[in-house]
């Protein structure tokens, strides 16, 4: 297992890529490290991105790392 400190950003920047199932597999992996610094990268546009993977990964994901008190 690599570091947090070293793999977050990339999966950050993975978020913005092709193929679709880039994106997915980048938002699965921050949804079980569960950083809530990375709560800002789950975008408007990966919520609704075109690709259903993609777009449901992405609130999966927000679910995991929505802070405290802005769930609703």
């Amino acid at each position: 297992r690599q570091p947090e400190e070293l793999t977050v950003p990339l999966l950050v920047a993975a978020l913005r890529t092709e193929p679709a199932q880039a994106r997915a597999q980048a938002l699965h992996t921050l949804s079980k490290i569960a950083e809530p610094a990375t709560w800002e990268a789950i975008t408007p546009a990966l919520l609704d991105d075109p690709d259903d993977e993609v777009a449901r990964t992405a609130w999966r994901t927000a679910v995991v790392l929505v802070p405290e008190g802005e769930e609703a």
